[in-house]
């Protein structure tokens, strides 16, 4: 069977983690984690963690670490909080600490499934992919019924294009959790990974009939059909997912990546008139594809020397690589971040090398 790139796809797969706080690459405002959270300490380690709890609860993940932070202080041995650390520390990008949250508790109890669940996905997030394979498989040969270790091990196995073990681990997951738009998402991206367009465009309108956000899930959808063939389909997905003007966008970048440069332009200038004066994306598709393969070439060439951008609020990891005539994988690897990576406001990105 032909297979395709997981990076083509990479930046459409789902990773979660068992907390309220969605994983996004949208850049959002937050405060790095306090070094010396200790400013007072008149309440027992199980009133802290509990406090760290209810934080966590209401969304307020600083302050959650503040208090988990003072009950382990007072009880370092408390592997509850220290897993809740770990999964703190993922939801900010940052791995390493998190690794160091999970090893903690594995020293204590080498058999907590989730802790190897969570290295799993540490793992799975700095691009070692045999060390998540192996977390995620200890984590379901302690407890086959964690849904999302056999999500990630999907996830895992796309990256590293075996699509057919990537499809048996979404199954899996979704025996266990029947009603997951993010697993069918990831279950139809595996099959147009593969190729197999009938079986992703069912997995991800089954994904509509779930409480899974709709916009990504018809981009999704809107990518496969064009793939497979059905622009007309791909493009009223495409509509669904967002506006008229950034169907014939997104449509545009689509045929501009076949190399079809006329039909690219007309979606480009079909996206102008309906945004005429605010729609920078589509006013640099649009330059591009007026391009010749030479002078594309040329123009690329000019444009390798790294230069700084600046985080705006709003802007994603897709959306900056596209307005900067950069291919997405090109970015995240350039800056040595993940499909799933938090950006912020005033962060520096390194853009624009190849």
């Amino acid at each position: 069977m032909k297979t395709v790139d997981a990076k083509t796809y990479s930046f459409l797969l789902v990773l979660f983690v068992v907390l309220s706080i969605s994983l996004t690459n949208c850049a959002t405002s937050r405060q790095k984690f306090p070094d010396d959270p200790f400013a007072s300490e008149k309440l027992t380690s199980d009133e802290y963690a509990r406090l760290g709890d209810l934080c966590l609860s209401r969304g307020d993940s600083i302050n959650a670490f503040v208090n988990y932070e003072k009950c382990l202080r007072t009880d370092p041995h408390n592997t509850r909080v220290h897993y809740m650390k770990g999964l703190l520390f993922i939801t900010e990008g940052q791995y390493r600490d998190a690794a160091e949250s999970f090893e903690k508790v594995l020293e204590k109890n080498p058999d907590h499934a989730l802790a190897h669940q969570g290295l799993g996905q540490v793992f799975l997030q700095l691009k070692q992919y045999d060390k998540a394979e192996e977390y995620l498989q200890k984590a379901i040969a302690l407890d086959a019924t964690l849904w999302n270790s056999h999500n990630l091990l999907g996830i895992n196995y796309d990256y590293t294009e075996n699509h057919t073990m990537a499809m048996q681990a979404y199954q899996a997951a979704l025996a266990l959790k029947p009603d997951s738009g993010s697993i069918l998402n990831n279950m139809g991206l595996s099959y147009a990974m593969a190729e197999n367009h009938e079986q992703a465009i069912a997995a991800l309108t089954q994904a509509l009939e779930t409480s899974y956000p709709q916009h990504k899930t018809y981009n999704n959808l809107g990518l496969v059909f064009f793939r497979a063939g059905r622009y007309q389909d791909a493009f009223e997905a495409l509509q669904k997912g967002g506006d008229e003007a950034q169907a014939f966008n997104n449509l545009g970048s689509m045929y501009l990546d076949k190399g079809e440069r006329e039909k690219a332009r007309e979606c480009f200038e079909k996206a102008l008139v309906l945004r005429p004066n605010n729609y920078d994306m589509a006013q640099e598709n649009l330059k591009k594809s007026r391009l010749t393969p030479f002078e594309e070439q040329f123009f690329v060439s000019q444009k390798r020397t790294v230069v700084s951008y600046r985080v705006k609020e709003g802007d994603t990891l897709f959306s900056i690589a596209r307005h900067n005539n950069m291919a997405y994988e090109d970015l995240i690897k350039l800056n040595d971040l993940s499909p799933d990576s938090v950006i912020h406001p005033n962060q520096v990105l390194r853009i624009r090398a190849q």
